[in-house]
């Protein structure tokens, strides 16, 4: 299962529902990893972990999920 650690601030938004979207730079390291889990169906949803930080005793969430690239929201 793929972990993506996420500082508090937007685990926290995303657990209230005030963030809907996690973004990540298109490198070498994360395009292997959603590679793994997303193979050539992003459009599927998949279970990915959360986790506020990167202790295994960190706050985490389980969300299903799509692919998808594109541009970040600036504000954030």
């Amino acid at each position: 299962m793929l972990t993506l650690p996420i500082k508090g601030l937007w685990f926290h938004k995303i657990k209230t529902g005030t963030k809907l979207e996690e973004y990540r730079e298109i490198k070498p390291y994360y395009t292997s990893r959603f590679n793994t889990v997303f193979g050539d169906k992003p459009d599927e949803p998949k279970w990915i972990r959360l986790r506020q930080g990167y202790s295994a005793q960190s706050p985490q969430m389980f969300i299903k999920c799509t692919l998808s690239k594109g541009y970040g929201k600036q504000e954030w």
